[in-house]
């Protein structure tokens, strides 16, 4: 069955083609059903590409149209070219308050790219829900151009192609009429976040998992040294920041096209090398990255920091936050069948392992709802410096399988709870989409949801041959029972580890401690049939058959005699 995705095009200038490149590529897996595109944004050069998907037109027409007739395009902007302008006619145009291209030069190239490749509908009329991201000067924020929601019928394409694309100095100036409506690279120049909550024109929210497609930045990090690269300077750090949050968001969703051509180099973008063997590379390069996604579960990835306050938003993360305990942390129309919390202790060992050192930490749960759809989750990140010591590593994915074995597709995005104070703490929200529908079977499964983590000396303690001891726990905070919980550690296969036993232990002052009991064999045996267990590393684990209610914990220590 196809994936359904959602895409982000970066914003680039010239990279316009090498994003066609993409564009053509996303195409080629879409008619080969591995995928199914079902939303598309873009800033500037992105606008364009996403625009030109949204019209569900053959992409090959639009690369052969440009490979016959780059002369009007490159006319276009030959004043940003070598021997194009002056410095001082550019500067004197600049202080004048007039564009180095003018609005209507640039307004007839974009109609004749749109007709010639037969993209002639309003806006609103796009074939795929559509967003498109410019920047108001006034407001300082970011203008937003849904297709599924205009207010104009027949909102031209161009005019909205114009905003979005209209770098100031270069398309736009203040004297200008609409020239404070500029460039969306300014705020946001990979529009991944606006796809999170895109719908279609009967309001139901868009499914898909979301791609950003951006570009490997081989640009050298120099000083600028005149007025004119002062400027740019200033405007390359307002685009580079929106690009890290986009980024930090799309974690490993994200295709970096490898290419060489500079925001203002049209004469390469458009040459024979540009539309000829480059851009097949960049074609055959999209596919492979495409297919490296394709192989990953389907879910969400998120790069959580030790504070994810850090390079945040943090108001939206507490409005985030208040939402959830406001309309759902008390809502208890479902069922934990079961809570399991799982460390593989990859620092644990031996110095001649070659392979990744950091420890695995996942959450598994089992949910069932029994009342209303199930919307959302909330999920810990992150270690106590009382009974896990390390670093939260970032990298943390999300993967949710239905009773049916089909994996779905979630939204997963940071909070803000002041309420927990522990040491490198954070918290998200899982988000279903769509919502879980209820188990109506008495015995009709679950519906499993399992986060994985990266740390840093999880188990550090049990390498002191001076103490030789360590501990996990967790404190149960939902309002729902937790039927049954679980805490498995895998530790190296070796005779000292094989001689670890487990105790009780009480590891948080003012919580209720429930006692558990050490797993039988049948008991840990299931972990390996999940496909968790690594090579060369033997399972302990600890159990409460009686389950957790609303703030009881559950901890175990691991001694070795």
């Amino acid at each position: 069955m196809a994936r359904r995705v959602k895409v982000a095009f970066q914003g680039g200038g010239a990279k316009f083609v090498p994003l066609l490149a993409a564009a053509q590529a996303f195409q080629c897996a879409e008619n080969d059903d591995k995928i199914e595109v079902t939303a598309v944004s873009g800033t500037s050069a992105g606008a364009i590409v996403a625009c030109l998907y949204s019209a569900r037109i053959d992409l090959k027409g639009v690369h052969r149209h440009l490979s016959d007739n780059p002369r009007p395009y490159l006319s276009l902007v030959s004043a940003l070219t070598d021997g194009g302008l002056s410095r001082l006619s550019a500067a004197s145009k600049i202080w004048m308050g007039t564009p180095l291209i003018s609005e209507l030069n640039a307004k007839i190239a974009y109609d004749r790219l749109l007709n010639a490749v037969g993209v002639r509908p309003p806006f609103p009329q796009l074939k795929i829900p559509t967003r498109v991201i410019a920047a108001n000067l006034v407001t300082r924020s970011s203008v937003i151009y849904d297709s599924t929601e205009a207010h104009e019928p027949e909102q031209l394409l161009n005019a909205i192609l114009w905003d979005s694309c209209g770098l100031p100095f270069v398309f736009k100036s203040h004297k200008m009429g609409n020239g404070l409506i500029v460039d969306g690279g300014i705020c946001e120049n990979l529009p991944a976040d606006c796809l999170t909550d895109i719908k279609d024109k009967e309001g139901a929210l868009i499914e898909g998992e979301i791609v950003g497609v951006s570009f490997k930045d081989t640009r050298l990090q120099v000083a600028p040294n005149t007025a004119f690269q002062f400027a740019l300077a200033l405007l390359d750090t307002a685009i580079e920041n929106s690009m890290r949050r986009a980024k930090r968001v799309l974690s490993d969703r994200i295709i970096a096209i490898d290419t060489t051509i500079g925001t203002f180099d049209f004469k390469r973008a458009l040459s024979e090398e540009g539309l000829g063997s480059s851009y097949k590379l960049i074609m055959s390069d999209v596919l492979k990255e495409l297919e490296n996604i394709l192989k990953t579960p389907r879910g969400s990835s998120l790069v959580i920091r030790k504070d994810n306050r850090v390079g945040s938003n943090t108001e939206l993360q507490r409005r985030m936050n208040r939402i959830y305990e406001t309309q759902f942390a008390r809502y208890q129309g479902y069922t934990v069948k079961f809570q399991s919390m799982i460390v593989i202790a990859n620092s644990l060992r031996s110095e001649d392992y070659s392979g990744p050192r950091e420890d695995v930490v996942l959450t598994m749960v089992d949910l069932a709802p029994c009342g209303s759809p199930l919307q959302c989750y909330m999920m810990g990140l992150g270690t106590s410096g009382e009974f896990i010591e390390g670093d939260v590593e970032g990298g943390a994915t999300w993967k949710l399988t239905a009773p049916d074995g089909e994996e779905r597709e979630v939204t997963v995005m940071p909070m803000i709870d002041e309420d927990l104070k522990t040491v490198n703490t954070s918290s998200v929200l899982v988000w279903f989409t769509p919502p879980l529908e209820p188990i109506v079977e008495e015995n009709g499964g679950s519906y499993r949801l399992l986060q994985r983590d990266y740390l840093r000396g999880a188990l550090d303690k049990l390498k002191d041959q001076s103490v030789k001891k360590e501990q996990l726990g967790f404190t149960w905070l939902r309002p729902v029972k937790a039927e049954r919980a679980e805490i498995v550690a895998f530790v190296p296969d070796t005779p000292e580890m094989r001689s670890i036993i487990l105790e009780d232990f009480d590891f948080e002052e003012g919580r209720v401690h429930v006692t558990g009991r050490a797993m039988n064999r049948p008991e840990i045996n299931k972990y390996l049939s999940y496909g968790l267990a690594p090579e060369g590393m033997h399972p302990v684990g600890w159990v409460r058959e009686e389950g957790l209610r609303e703030g009881e914990q559950i901890g175990v220590q691991l001694v070795i005699r």
